[in-house]
């Protein structure tokens, strides 16, 4: 029986491939809170399945495809709205904003240790 876990799309910028963020709770040891974790995973997909950021979907363990591929997307629980995908997108950017890596609608380029950015 191989595993298989729903999470929502995050990312479908590659070719036959989205990343998928599954969230899990569980107790925290000590203080008995429940404790929110998240796991990203890069997952397979087909061209015939759509599978647009915000849409939720259930994904298998299958076999290594590639160094960090050994998930495919077995089918879509629930087709993405248009106003989930531009708040989705909205969140992604605020979040990029806050976290200083995006100044005047570009994003920062980081160089290495020791050089000047031009």
């Amino acid at each position: 029986m191989r595993r298989r876990l729903t999470g929502r799309v995050v990312s479908d910028k590659m070719d036959k491939t989205v990343t998928v963020l599954v969230e899990r709770t569980g107790p925290a040891s000590a203080v008995r809170q429940v404790r929110q974790r998240a796991r990203r995973s890069i997952t397979r997909t087909t061209r015939r399945t759509n599978s647009i950021p915000a849409t939720w979907c259930m994904i298998e363990e299958c076999r290594p495809l590639s160094k960090t591929k050994a998930w495919r997307v077995v089918k879509l629980v629930e087709k993405a709205r248009e106003g989930d995908r531009q708040q989705s997108e909205a969140v992604r950017l605020r979040r990029m904003r806050a976290a200083g890596l995006i100044a005047l609608g570009m994003r920062r380029r980081f160089s290495p240790a020791g050089t000047q950015r031009p």
